[in-house]
């Protein structure tokens, strides 16, 4: 005796569960959570006062007077404040007067400092008169630097503005530029613009072309800080946000399998599969392993953990019994009749509902989307979404030659 046609799952109105759990919801806490943690992982270090600095450093002050000019610079404080004034002599083309922030001295590559936590250097300041000042950070370069030799190390820059109001000036430490006379100086390429902050001798703020000439220049700094953030917080931080979000969608994703194993045994109960068949006589063993055998595979085909194997260990029956059992029944081996009863499902559930093929695909027990795909042509020559628009009948027709997944 052949199976009845499985078109009566049809018939049964679809079972809603609510979902086990709300991923938009998570999503949008583990952004917030990511937010937060960037917030968290930031890093702020004072310079001034000098005696509170992580930093250590000191004032050395430079200009042109060796070479016979009259430009000069003169410290009124560098402990708590930075307040300084110059005068560039108009005599020298290209006079100068910088006030340099050593961390580094002698030729100890140890003190060499390490900013790569760092992204920006704030400075509160005002200058009396209007000027453009230059902040120049001179870093180690493997190609050319000498200890002893500061002209050897690379003078990375950035231009500001300062006037006789207070502001503060954030220099960004990932985008300085090196000056073409250094780089043809020491025989570099003009775009080599790569320094290294992780060795870091000092840094200096200077006059610029257009500081005024041959007039007392104040320049007052009230605060200044490096900011940056802690990278090993905050990539850890990542990580452990990265396997609790996995863990969440592998939990989702059992508890969205169970609910709808357990929709599938529902659906079967209440459309009463059983009832399909001709009844059979309960007073054999034979008739009993039919019955358990055919309600198996009727309550959990949507089960992607049914089959054979699993099917052989749940009933005690032989493969070949079982295959034989079935094939009297229905027709089919238990390969062709698991796909059978998941592909007529899938059939339904592409005309009645508006979920996607992979949805669909994993509702009736199919683990792999592709490989669904495949099945689902080979038995209805056309893709899902071709028989979504189609009129074709829900049944497949039978193939002893198609697996189950």
């Amino acid at each position: 005796m052949r199976l009845p046609s499985f078109i009566s799952f049809q018939r049964i109105k679809r079972i809603v569960g609510k979902p086990a759990v709300h991923l938009p919801l998570a999503t949008g806490i583990f952004v917030g959570l990511g937010f937060l943690l960037h917030e968290l992982s930031a890093v702020e270090h004072p310079l001034l006062p000098a005696s509170d600095s992580r930093h250590a450093w000191s004032v050395v002050p430079g200009t042109d007077e060796q070479e016979g000019t009259g430009s000069s610079i003169s410290i009124q404080e560098q402990q708590y404040s930075l307040d300084y004034t110059f005068t560039l002599d108009s005599k020298n083309p290209y006079p100068f007067a910088h006030l340099g922030i050593w961390f580094a001295r002698g030729k100890d590559p140890a003190s060499l400092k390490n900013w790569s936590n760092y992204t920006h250097l704030d400075l509160t300041v005002r200058c009396m008169p209007d000027n453009v000042l230059v902040f120049i950070l001179q870093t180690f370069d493997e190609k050319v630097s000498k200890f002893g030799d500061i002209e050897s190390f690379r003078p990375s820059h950035a231009l500001f503005e300062c006037n006789d109001k207070w502001r503060t000036v954030k220099i960004d430490l990932r985008k300085l530029n090196t000056p073409e006379w250094w780089l043809q100086r020491s025989n570099l390429p003009i775009t080599d613009n790569a320094y290294d902050l992780t060795r870091i001798k000092s840094f200096a703020l200077g006059n610029s072309s257009q500081s005024p000439r041959d007039v007392v220049s104040q320049v007052k700094v009230a605060e200044m800080s490096l900011q940056g953030n802690n990278l090993i917080l905050f990539y850890w931080g990542c990580v452990l946000l990265a396997l609790t979000w996995i863990a969440l969608i592998y939990n989702a994703s059992r508890q969205r399998t169970k609910r709808l194993l357990e929709e599938q045994q529902e659906k079967a109960k209440l459309l009463n599969l059983q009832q399909s068949y001709q009844p059979l006589p309960s007073d054999s063993k034979k008739t009993q392993e039919k019955r358990a055998l055919l309600q198996l595979m009727t309550t959990e085909f949507a089960n992607p953990e049914l089959n054979l194997e699993t099917a052989i260990s749940r009933l005690g029956m032989n493969r070949t019994k079982l295959n034989a059992t079935l094939k009297e029944e229905t027709g089919m081996t238990f390969s062709t009749c698991l796909n059978h009863l998941r592909l007529t499902e899938a059939a339904r559930l592409l005309r009645e509902t508006d979920q996607s093929v992979a949805e669909i695909a994993f509702r009736v027990g199919y683990n792999n989307a592709s490989y669904f795909n495949r099945v689902f042509r080979k038995a209805y020559d056309c893709t899902p979404g071709e028989f979504k628009q189609s009129n074709k009948p829900l049944e497949p027709p039978i193939n002893d030659t198609t697996d189950a997944n």
